[in-house]
């Protein structure tokens, strides 16, 4: 508390804003806030002048928080206070700050729109800010609950596209985009706001598939093989759209790697093939859940793919494959093309390639493995050996 004196006067036009009389059980003095203007002396040099601020009626905005929905006036925040009986009260966002504990509440008409979908017009507020608007952080919250509304559907996963996509959209300045947070440190709560309106992870093998995942945003078959077997503990899905499976027939060559990290239990890989489309570029033609990386649960797989392309009118026949250098996923295309033979008589062979990437991270791995990988780096004559095996069998 300073010990300086001071004198303050404040004036208050005679105008009023309200058009109805304010109910006698409300204790809340309301002030016309349009034309309030409030000027302070004081003899302490030091002492910071007041925050002036004026609310005017212009439209009021709104964004989703933790705490439901929040309202923004003329770069101020409001968090709802409570109902009353002809409309809703409102505080400043930094009432409950120890270091600001502003004491604004407004009074706002009750919601003339949709829950999803709010409007409210301002009437009355009972005091002034005693601090600066600040309509970047609200231009940021806003943004931020958008892209989470735009992360909840189901259809639609979380990405750097929509987030930069927003940014254009709300036309953000160089300097403002400063003040973003960047999608990498948002990620995972738009995964959560994501992943609230998915179905729950289920248990076990013995689940059914919801309608709206067995097909196409144009209604087209997108589950092409279900197949459950291993006493009912093991399941095989693979999910791939018409034109997508007959690329995947088509195509001279496929591109054809597992992933782990991110597949939903309770299956443990995600395999995904790639075909060489007639222009040149690769593109995504099926995901396949599988339960493990057996041997034979690769075989099961790629016997699934022929008969559903036969029962196509197609034929699961590449003249090339590139895999990692899984020992199952290579001894499994030999098994296949012995079995399309015996089926088809006559069937091209299929040259299995490894991937280079990969070939050099199971270099790695086995360095490591045995105990070489400080040789390795030390050592000139095993380095010199191992660099020669990383590009031998390119000669």
């Amino acid at each position: 508390m300073s010990s300086c004196s001071s004198s303050s006067s404040s004036s208050v036009s005679s105008r009023s804003l309200s058009t109805s009389s304010t109910s006698s059980n409300d204790s809340v003095s309301l002030l016309n806030l349009s034309s309030l203007s409030l000027t302070s002396t004081t003899d302490c040099s030091k002492s910071s002048p007041p925050v002036q601020s004026t609310i005017v009626d212009n439209p009021i905005t709104w964004y989703k928080s933790q705490r439901g929905i929040n309202i923004c006036l003329n770069g101020y925040t409001y968090q709802i206070h409570g109902p009353l009986k002809t409309g809703n009260k409102w505080k400043c966002y930094l009432y409950r700050d120890p270091n600001k504990r502003c004491p604004c509440f407004i009074i706002t008409s009750p919601n003339t729109g949709t829950p999803d979908s709010p409007v409210y017009t301002y009437i009355k507020a009972t005091a002034e800010h005693n601090h600066s608007p600040n309509a970047m952080v609200q231009k940021k919250n806003i943004f931020i609950s958008k892209l989470k509304d735009l992360s909840s559907d189901p259809n639609v996963p979380p990405s750097v596209g929509q987030y930069n996509k927003l940014v254009a959209q709300m036309k953000f300045t160089h300097e403002e985009m400063k003040q973003l947070p960047t999608f990498d440190s948002i990620r995972k709560s738009l995964w959560r706001a994501h992943n609230k309106n998915m179905p729950t992870l289920p248990k076990d093998v013995s689940f059914s598939i919801s309608e709206q995942f067995k097909v196409t945003n144009n209604e087209q078959e997108f589950v092409v093989i279900d197949h459950i077997y291993g006493k009912e503990q093991k399941r095989i899905i693979i999910f791939s759209g018409p034109e997508q499976f007959k690329l995947l027939c088509t195509s001279t060559q496929l591109f054809a790697d597992g992933t782990f990290a991110v597949t939903p239990r309770p299956f443990k890989q995600t395999y995904i093939v790639q075909a060489l489309h007639d222009l040149g570029i690769v593109i995504p033609v099926a995901w396949i859940l599988l339960n493990d990386k057996k041997t034979l649960t690769y075989q099961l797989l790629f016997k699934l793919l022929q008969s559903a392309a036969q029962e196509r009118k197609l034929i699961f026949s590449p003249k090339r494959l590139m895999t990692d250098f899984e020992t199952a996923v290579k001894s499994t295309f030999t098994i296949l093309v012995s079995i399309v033979f015996t089926v088809c008589k006559t069937l091209p062979n299929t040259i299995h390639d490894g991937c280079f990437f990969h070939y050099l991270k199971s270099i790695i791995k086995r360095l490591k493995k045995y105990g070489l990988w400080n040789n390795y780096l030390t050592d000139d004559h095993v380095y010199l050996l191992v660099k020669t095996l990383t590009v031998f069998f390119i000669i």
